[in-house]
């Protein structure tokens, strides 16, 4: 039907194969206020958070005649084109369209620093503590921090969302402070020498 979208077809990521406009509107805004995009560390694949669609500066409101427009980009084409598309929709060789409006920068931003501090690590430095019946050694441990500027890029490249709203990230590492075997060692030495003499 002219009045339907082609099977295959997707707006944004959101499959509205066969829907009419208002259904297909109505999935759209249900299912991009829902969306969430996941946060993968670069290094590791580890996952790492799932933010919000709607906490970086997107409102349901934004998308509001994004299935109109791409139902009328469907049916405006010629008779010839409209047979082409609607095969390579069917094939699954056309994903679809996209549409990002602008987003609220201040919005963003303050989702992106609350990320930051969420996800970043202070380094652990290399130490011990000599107790009454034994000594604690405490094993260094690197930090990680996160460019600011390169995570609002990050969440703002809206090629990503295309990829199933996944984003990789890279922490840059701020190194503790380790010893050797032989500094722990010697300095050990050095505080029960210490220890003795204070007990004479």
């Amino acid at each position: 039907s002219l009045d339907t979208f082609y099977p295959g077809c997707a707006i944004n990521g959101v499959e509205v194969s066969g829907l009419s406009l208002s259904q297909a509107q109505a999935k759209l805004e249900e299912s991009l206020s829902a969306q969430n995009v996941t946060l993968v560390d670069e290094a590791t694949g580890d996952v790492l958070a799932a933010v919000p669609l709607m906490e970086l500066g997107y409102d349901v409101e934004d998308f509001a005649g994004d299935a109109q427009f791409w139902l009328e980009t469907q049916q405006n084409k010629g008779f010839l084109t409209k047979g082409w598309s609607y095969l390579n929709f069917l094939l699954g060789n056309w994903p679809g369209g996209y549409h990002w409006p602008d987003h609220d920068g201040l919005e963003r931003m303050e989702t992106v620093r609350a990320l930051a501090e969420s996800l970043e690590q202070a380094p652990v430095h290399a130490g011990y503590t000599i107790r009454d019946n034994d000594i604690q050694v405490t094993k260094a441990r690197d930090g990680r921090r996160l460019n600011i500027a390169q995570l609002s890029a990050c969440l703002g490249d809206t090629d990503m969302y295309r990829g199933g709203y996944q984003a990789g990230i890279a922490f840059e590492t701020v190194p503790a402070d380790t010893f050797t075997a032989q500094e722990l060692h010697d300095a050990l030495a050095g505080a029960m020498r210490n220890a003795s003499y204070d007990a004479k």
